[in-house]
């Protein structure tokens, strides 16, 4: 089955690069998506096939904009449109101590040791 990842519209350029130059070769399919509006995810995941797998991508604190995400209802809103879905958050710019997104719902979540070590 295709695989389907829908990425915010403000986030580290190298996720959407990285998915449109390596990735698209491999029957990936990127869809940028509105995630401030629940409406546009939505929307985006009915048009989707049952089948399809597919990828939420969330980054919050978005970089460079640091847009605010609600992961628990972006979760929420997600899971009932597509019951198989997974759910990433990038919380990169959010410290364990500051953001949980395992409590809220995601399936993944990605932190960075470096920005903290390094002082960032």
């Amino acid at each position: 089955a295709p695989l389907h990842v829908l990425l915010p519209q403000d986030l580290y350029h190298g996720v959407p690069t990285l998915c449109r130059t390596v990735l698209e070769r491999f029957d990936v399919t990127v869809h940028e998506v509105n995630l401030q509006s629940l409406e546009s995810v939505t929307s985006t995941l009915q048009k989707l096939s049952q089948e399809s797998n597919v990828i939420l991508w969330m980054e919050t604190p978005s970089n460079p904009q640091c847009h605010i995400l609600d992961i628990a209802q972006l979760c929420t809103v997600a899971r009932q449109s597509h019951p198989t879905i997974s759910l990433v958050v990038d919380s990169t710019l959010a410290p364990p101590t500051i953001q949980q997104p395992l409590r809220w719902g995601a399936d993944v979540v990605m932190h960075s040791v470096t920005k903290y070590l390094g002082g960032h």
